[in-house]
């Protein structure tokens, strides 16, 4: 009875502490949903691993350089890698990011800027 007792616990445990990251994960990407800055960033990569993908994408903020991964790749993939897309960052953390990869930038000055920013160079 003790021993059936002991793997009831487990099991509650296991499940609140996965509630509570939900939740917490949760919060996060709203917060920088809400109240994160804006800028925009360059699809360079799209990976595919085992059954899912990643995507890596390229930005600059703050004289700093960032290539960071964006989650999974998006849909029709093959033709948004160097492609340059809408991205909210949070402040305090800029490699926590969500990119929206429905929104495209065409912007030729924007695109410019940043491709000057993000030019690899190996001395900075």
């Amino acid at each position: 009875m003790k021993e059936e007792n002991f793997y009831k616990l487990i099991i509650l445990s296991m499940i609140v502490f996965a509630v509570i990251f939900w939740f917490k994960e949760n919060s996060h990407y709203n917060k920088i949903l809400n109240n994160g800055k804006s800028t925009i960033c360059k699809l360079t990569l799209c990976e595919q691993r085992g059954k899912s993908s990643v995507a890596f994408v390229k930005y600059y903020i703050d004289g700093k350089k960032y290539r960071t991964s964006a989650g999974g790749c998006p849909k029709g993939r093959e033709d948004k890698v160097n492609k340059y897309f809408s991205m909210k960052y949070d402040e305090e953390n800029p490699n926590d990011i969500i990119v929206d990869f429905s929104s495209e930038i065409k912007d030729s000055i924007s695109i410019k800027e940043l491709e000057e920013k993000i030019k690899f160079s190996m001395f900075n």
